[in-house]
């Protein structure tokens, strides 16, 4: 799913009607970044990008990169576009307040509130962790949908050691040189970004090599 050019609406709409040649699940579609727009500033461009194309929205609340808050009353109001059919929200109380909602799909984009978001019967998540070891947080999906609240709790427990130190320098850094110690990319960043630091790099490495296998948390981690 890719994410469009946000600063420029009617640049936004050119891009994704290059983008429908291809075969896409749909668009991840945050606020104008940097101009920070109010709540009807919002709802024309997401309202303009969804109707130049035919492929679903998924809204992306993210206020600490782009400036401005999607208040869940205008979440709702987008909604019903019939394109607009989920929303990635990294503010906690956004995803409080839209729990439950039957408009539209809600995933949590805050890594560290994502057990509490499936617990409370949320519809998924959206995490950049999961990059990292992604069987432990497939396993913990499917402790949730079993109804094992424990042993949920007991896994994500295990997880949040490595959760916190994604999250300690700029993303995507810290990710990078996690998938860098597991041999599955190089750790490079773009400027003006830096790579992390030799310090979080061997505290990554010592908290992934502890993380347990799937088998693990079966057999001892966690409780029935």
């Amino acid at each position: 799913m890719p994410r469009t050019d946000m600063i420029a609406g009617l640049r936004v709409c050119e891009q994704v009607r290059q983008l429908d040649r291809f075969d896409l699940a749909g668009y991840l579609v945050p606020p104008p970044y940097y101009l920070r727009p109010g709540d009807e500033g919002i709802a024309w461009h997401v309202e303009r990008v969804a109707d130049a194309t035919w492929r679903p929205l998924m809204l992306y609340n993210v206020p600490k990169r782009t400036g401005c808050n999607m208040s869940p009353a205008l979440v709702q109001r987008l909604a019903a576009h019939p394109r607009v059919v989920a929303v990635k929200e990294c503010d906690v109380s956004g995803l409080r307040a839209l729990a439950g909602n039957d408009r539209l799909a809600v995933f949590c984009g805050e890594d560290a509130a994502m057990l509490d978001h499936l617990l409370a019967g949320g519809d998924g998540v959206v995490p950049a962790c999961a990059h990292i070891r992604p069987d432990l947080f497939v396993r913990l999906l499917q402790l949730v949908a079993q109804g094992r609240v424990a042993a949920a709790r007991a896994l994500f427990a295990s997880l949040a050691p490595l959760i916190s130190l994604l999250f300690s320098e700029p993303n995507p850094a810290p990710v990078k040189t996690a998938l860098a110690l597991c041999g599955l990319a190089g750790p490079e960043v773009r400027r003006p970004l830096a790579p992390a630091s030799r310090a979080l790099r061997e505290r990554l490495d010592q908290v992934i090599a502890q993380l347990p296998t799937v088998g693990d948390v079966e057999r001892t981690l966690l409780p029935a």
